[in-house]
Order: structure tokens, then sequence, then C-alpha cells
């Protein structure tokens, strides 16, 4: 007599739930928000909005990203469809630095990879937006993940090295360019949720980049990067975008 392959077919949830995962995929869900330098929201949510819908953003910019498949893969803004399941093991954060134009920086599709070493980011902003903000997952008004930004790390991507001093057209010749992700490229480096959070069918959820307070010393009010190559002055030109991975075992729609 032979015996079948071994499979996970149901999973019990803490409220004694079970969940079938049959005909069930490893496929993240992702969602990007635009931030520039200077903003002041104190909440920005993803998983809001479709492909060719306006891509998430801070406040300060005037004139939002049309999405593409590059900035979200979800079906529902806001939700599940009634025939859409998710088992949430680990959120992770993929981080891109951008530079917007100088007479408009609040136009996001002008922005452009002028900056050395773009789109990855500089250590020392990515430090600032992780001292300011937390990021949020909500299912059903309920929150049921919150940590630093620096908590979610993204775990895999390029190896961030240095950029010689003086490389960078009109920098200062003692200044270098850092460049870093969220945490290190290596699967170690994330961590998963002790129980998976479960989103199901019709079930609102959003995840949201909060900033509790946005004031800090001499910069005032609003969450301002760096310009790291002159002075390290407050940008008005520099940019970040963050997509947001959900990671775990997802049920498609049935279309």
């Amino acid at each position: 007599m032979s015996i079948g392959q071994s499979q996970i077919t149901q999973i019990r949830l803490p409220s004694g739930k079970l969940v079938s995962i049959v005909d069930w995929t490893d496929r993240p869900l992702f969602s990007t928000i635009d931030l520039l330098s200077g903003f002041t929201d104190n909440e920005i949510d993803a998983f809001t909005y479709i492909v060719s819908d306006q891509v998430a953003s801070s406040e300060n910019i005037t004139t939002r990203r049309v999405a593409t498949e590059r900035d979200t893969n979800i079906s529902t803004p806001g939700g599940m469809a009634s025939t859409e399941e998710i088992l949430i093991y680990n959120i992770k954060v993929e981080p891109f630095a951008f530079k917007a134009n100088n007479s408009t920086p609040g136009d996001s599709s002008l922005w452009t990879m002028g900056s050395l070493g773009a789109p990855i980011p500089e250590p020392q902003n990515l430090a600032i937006l992780s001292w300011f903000s937390l990021l949020r997952l909500e299912i059903s008004q309920k929150i049921y993940a919150e940590a630093g930004l620096a908590y979610f790390s993204t775990g895999f991507g390029q190896y961030t090295p240095s950029i010689a001093a003086g490389a960078q057209a009109n920098a200062p010749a003692t200044a270098g360019r850092a460049l870093s992700g969220l945490g290190f490229p290596s699967a170690e480096a994330v961590r998963s949720f002790v129980i998976p959070h479960h989103i199901g069918g019709q079930e609102k959820y959003r995840v949201t980049l909060t900033v509790p307070d946005g004031t800090f010393g001499a910069d005032g009010n609003g969450v301002h990067f760096r310009d790291f190559t002159t002075t390290a002055a407050a940008s008005t030109t520099s940019v970040l975008s963050l997509r947001i991975l959900l990671e775990g075992l997802y049920k498609r729609p049935v279309s």
C-alpha cells in the first residue's frame, strides 16, 4: 500500500476557526506609498488603490503618480473580495529613493533617479523615517501588528556599498555617499509572526504608516529628509517610496 504525499489542508486559528488552504498559493500582496521630504501627515494608508488609480502619498505631493503593476498587485482596495483570504506570516518594507523636480517637487510624475546611487536610499534618511514612524496592520478596525518601521526588515535586495568621495558632480571633495536598506539583505533578518494574522473574505484591512508626533528639535513640524552630499541640511527634493509586502498563504479570488 502506498501512502500519498502529506499535505497541510487546514489551519486552526486562535479563535477556533478552521481555515482550509487547498488551492492556496505563496504569493505576496504589495502596495506602495510615496513620501516627499517635509511631509506632516499623521497617517498614510497603503492597500487603498489598484493599478491605474493614484498611488497613496503624503499630502505635500500635489500631483500623484498613476499606479502601475510595480506599485501594487491587489484586486480590491481596502479589503478582500468575497473569495479572497490571506494568512500573513510577515510584513516586509522595500524602500526606494528618488529626487523630486527642483521647481515643482510635489509633482511625482517628474521624479527621477538623479541622485547618486538611486534608487538605493541613504541610511540616514531611512533612520530619520524609522525614528518618526510606526507601521500598523489593522484588520476589521483592530490593530494586529504595530512596531517601528525598521522592525519590518526587507530581508532581500542588493548589498549597499558606499560610493567614493567626490564621485558626484558638484559634491564637496570630502563628501562620500552611503547607501542602505532596511536591515540585512538576508532571510534571517526577517521576523515572522508567532501566530499568522488572518484576513477573510469581504474583510476590511489597511496597513498604515503613522507618525504620532512630527515635531523634533530645530526642524519643527514634519519629517524632513536630508541631502548628505552637501551640508546635511533639510532637503526639499528628497523622496522615499515604500513598497510594503504582506507575505504568507494567499487564496486568490475567483474570476
